[in-house]
């Protein structure tokens, strides 16, 4: 999966974020990492994987890559706050996670390591095959809700 079109499209979006909420010089990596947990936690309830005591289980594919999508997007951010979009132009995809190891090793991961980030990117990708997603509909998905996310800024949010 090729990656420049994600960290280039988040930079602008998380300068246009500092920008409308006044956060020049601010470090927000901290935030971001927060919210990057927190969306793994929505996604994980949308896809219901560990509720095994749940007879009728939700599985609303727009709601699930919806999550995924700003899961993505806190997720590329965190890519450009540690400099490692300048040293990744794309990913396997190839290797296979169960979802319960992709959830628990991303809450695990230090996200300044490259090579840990590398694996964060592929969990968060399995994580999205699980729930029938394609590299194209996460790319699709991702950008919709990029422009979505503008948007907001616009109107306030």
């Amino acid at each position: 999966m090729k990656l420049q079109q994600f960290f280039e499209a988040q930079e602008r979006l998380d300068n246009k974020v500092v920008e409308v909420h006044n956060l020049k010089g601010q470090s927000l990596t901290a935030n971001v990492t927060m919210a990057l947990f927190v969306e793994l936690g929505e996604l994980a309830n949308e896809i219901e994987f560990f509720k095994h005591w749940k007879k009728n289980k939700r599985n609303n594919k727009d709601k699930q890559w919806d999550e995924w999508a700003d899961c993505w997007h806190f997720l590329i951010s965190l890519g450009n706050k540690y400099g490692h979009s300048d040293k990744l132009e794309e990913i396997n995809t190839n290797l296979i996670y169960g979802v319960h190891e992709a959830f628990d090793t991303l809450y695990k991961t230090d996200f300044s390591r490259l090579h840990e980030y590398m694996r964060a990117l592929r969990l968060l990708v399995t994580i999205g095959k699980s729930i029938g997603m394609t590299e194209e509909d996460m790319s699709q998905t991702y950008f919709t809700k990029n422009q979505t996310n503008y948007e907001r800024l616009a109107s306030g949010y």
